[in-house]
């Protein structure tokens, strides 16, 4: 049997002025996001993002009741701020008649009287999943720890003004009408006193709250109040002791006290409160720690006060009947989400999305999750079903899920669609995750042997390196060390931004076409991947000029440019060897060649050099048959802008390849550095809403990114 659930929750609530209409109205916000304590054993959270919000004109109930004499009023508007987002807003006015028993007026006079109303929101039914002790789920744009209860799918049927409730943090405020003063009388039985019941003190003590809360007593009853008084300070006397009773403290005049006075009307009070509470809500048994016993005798043991007393008589009654009433819905906004990526082409599993890239440019927490979580296969399961939709359907399920009215028009359905962003979106995640996984699945062949860095913004940026050569000195006994004799250099760059933009209006979804979604955040991905590559070859073939030598970073003074040597196995060692003896201000420096990089045309060759198990020769036999060039531990990089040549992304200049050059580089000193904008090492992508009479969304996708050159020790040119 499906359970029920009235989610009573954190709420805020104010009495508007007139309307100009004549009705009184009201504006809460039902629901905080905050887990509930509903009686299900496990604290309950609702997932704002699946709320329906179908039927908009709500009516408005005392205590979930929908009988005819506990309608409060009538809702007019009901939903979030933000799509999917907590606080749910609801706004609306009162409908009292001249019932006696009308529930309106019962939660307009105690509110105008003080009371503090609580709201409570209630729907259809929906899955409730449990979520495990220690498992952290994200739900309403938060993270909740288990275990809890997530109830999604709520279609929303009516909301209460409620006593009690099920959250300790529930609190609300009816205003009362400015510039109307409560008379005496009217202020005592709105507080639930019996003026004729009151003694003078209780009077007395009770008008300084009367007068606190703005309220007057004209001439007349200041009178009565007065007399009735000193009438009643007459007649208290104090009882003289006789001379074979045991002497006792003379008893205390409270009128003549102002700190008993003060306790003595505080308590009457309480009990005048608690009194009428029990008579009107019974005086149920209650449990508190071990002890079983009435309401009144709890309250008189532990002094509860009326409100106090209320609540645990409700919470006591209400223990046995759990309060929201949820559906199983499978529509929700992470379904959309993978559906819409599915229908682009797109993965639902994908090693992208387990990167520190997938958190930068905001992968949904569920599509990074691991294979086994519960959450994230459900979606999946759903995905796959929603997948076969229509681009028309897609549009209507995403208003649905984001709790939006959906228009019967289906030009305005797309209209409300688009403008209210959830459509967006589940778009844009799919952007997001087909962008990324194409971005970083393309081979880049610069990774091991370039260096990577961070700038904090478009600014020139120095990259500063501290020129080796300083050596420790012999010290003879009772001398003093010489100082350290620091020198430095510093070559500079800019990081720079490349972007493009596409779009997807309206007519591709009346076309069911969106083709757009899996084309373009693939062609992208792929340009975005290229820029790194493209610029760090580009750097190489311009051969610019060191700041630290004013030669190129190519030159034959420095000797790590070399002409006339194709590759073999006498060049390649030469190269090697060459570049591990370079040394600095006559100190070695230790640049151990880890790279070697060639056009494809030298693939096969470089290969049979760095893999070979044995070098036969028959040149000299005393050379041996082990390939020394093995011991190296090269990796081995082709990459075809050596052959086919580049362009610069950023100046356009086109440099010509060549089949017979290649290269020699270092991992421990490397030559280029290649800088990103600080936390943005994948490319970025920006959504907005099309104009000018046109409905849809664009987006562009933004890489930001630079190389400089650091110093020509780390490299070697060799041509053929």
């Amino acid at each position: 049997m499906r359970k029920r659930l009235l989610a009573t929750v954190p709420v805020s609530i104010r009495a508007a002025e007139d309307g100009g209409d004549g009705k009184r109205r009201f504006t809460l916000t039902a629901y905080t996001g905050e887990p509930m304590n509903v009686g299900w054993g496990l604290p309950v959270v609702v997932d704002c993002s699946t709320v329906n919000f179908e039927q908009q004109a709500l009516p408005a109930l005392l205590d979930h009741s929908p009988t005819g004499s506990n309608i409060v009023g009538q809702i007019e508007q009901i939903g979030f701020d933000s799509p999917g987002v907590p606080p749910l807003m609801v706004s609306g006015y009162f409908t009292p008649t001249d019932e006696e028993e009308d529930a309106a007026r019962l939660v307009l006079k105690k509110a105008d009287a003080g009371f503090k109303w609580q709201a409570s929101i209630g729907g259809d039914p929906a899955t409730v999943d449990e979520v495990k002790p220690g498992v952290k789920v994200q739900v309403n744009g938060r993270e909740y720890i288990g275990p809890i209860q997530i109830a999604r799918g709520v279609v929303l049927r009516e909301v209460s003004f409620v006593v009690l409730g099920a959250d300790r943090k529930t609190s609300s405020m009816v205003a009362n009408h400015r510039g109307i003063a409560m008379k005496w009388n009217e202020w005592l039985a709105a507080k639930g006193y019996d003026a004729a019941s009151l003694t003078a003190a209780q009077k007395t003590a009770l008008k300084s709250l009367f007068a606190a809360d703005g309220g007057m007593m004209d001439e007349e009853e200041e009178t009565e109040a007065e007399l009735e008084a000193a009438t009643e300070a007459e007649l208290e006397t104090e009882v003289p002791a006789t001379e074979t009773e045991e002497e006792e403290d003379p008893p205390v005049n409270a009128a003549a006290d102002p700190v008993k006075l003060k306790a003595q009307l505080a308590e009457t009070s309480r009990q005048l409160g608690v009194a009428k509470v029990i008579a009107r809500c019974g005086n149920p048994k209650i449990a508190v720690g071990h002890l079983v016993a009435t309401a009144e005798e709890h309250a008189n043991k532990h002094k509860w006060d009326a409100r106090e007393t209320e609540l645990r008589i409700l919470r006591a009654k209400r223990a046995e009947a759990p309060n929201v009433i949820v559906k199983n819905t499978q529509v929700s906004m992470q379904a959309l989400q993978g559906a819409i990526l599915l229908r682009a082409g797109g993965q639902l599993d994908s090693k992208a999305y387990n990167t520190p890239h997938a958190v930068e440019i905001g992968i949904p927490s569920w599509l990074r999750a691991g294979i086994n979580d519960a959450e994230r296969n459900k979606f999946m399961e759903h995905a796959h079903r929603f997948a076969k939709m229509s681009a028309i359907d897609l549009a209507r399920e995403s208003l649905r899920a984001s709790g939006r009215m959906v228009p019967h028009d289906r030009d305005e359905m797309l209209q409300a669609a688009f403008s209210s962003g959830s459509l967006t979106n589940s778009m844009t995640t799919s952007v997001n995750a087909i962008l990324l996984s194409t971005y970083l699945e393309s081979t880049d062949t610069t990774r091991g042997w370039v260096r990577e860095s961070e700038v904090p913004n478009y600014l020139t940026a120095e990259r500063v390196r501290v020129l080796k050569g300083d050596s420790l000195e012999e010290l003879p006994e009772d001398g003093e060390a010489d100082h350290s004799s620091i020198s430095d250099t510093a070559e500079t760059f800019k990081v720079k931004r490349f972007a493009k933009q596409f779009q997807i209006d309206e007519i591709a979804f009346l076309n069911d076409n969106l083709g757009a979604l899996a084309t373009k955040p693939t062609e992208f991905g792929l340009a975005a991947a290229r820029l790194r590559p493209d610029l760090v070859y580009a750097t190489i073939y311009a051969n610019p000029t060191l700041a630290s030598t004013g030669r190129a970073l190519f030159n034959a003074t420095d000797a790590n440019l070399i002409t006339s040597s194709a590759l073999s196995r006498s060049t390649l060692g030469t190269a090697l060897a060459r570049m591990s003896v370079i040394r600095e201000n006559g100190v070695n420096i230790d640049v151990d060649p880890s790279h070697l990089i060639v056009p494809p045309t030298l693939r096969e060759t470089a290969s049979n050099l760095l893999g070979s198990d044995l070098f036969i020769t028959g040149e000299n036999a005393t050379l041996g048959n082990k390939n020394s060039l093995r011991d190296w531990n090269l990796t081995l990089v082709a990459e075809k802008r050596l052959e086919n040549g580049v362009i610069h992304p950023s100046t356009k200049t086109a440099y010509s390849g060549s089949t017979s050059t290649w290269y020699v580089a270092s991992s421990t000193a490397p030559a280029l550095e290649v800088g990103y904008l600080r936390g943005q090492r994948a490319p970025r992508v920006r959504s907005g809403q099309l104009d000018r009479g046109k409905f849809g969304t664009w987006w562009d996708v933004s890489h930001s990114i630079g190389v400089c050159v650091l110093d020509w020790k780390g490299m070697e040119k060799i041509t053929g």
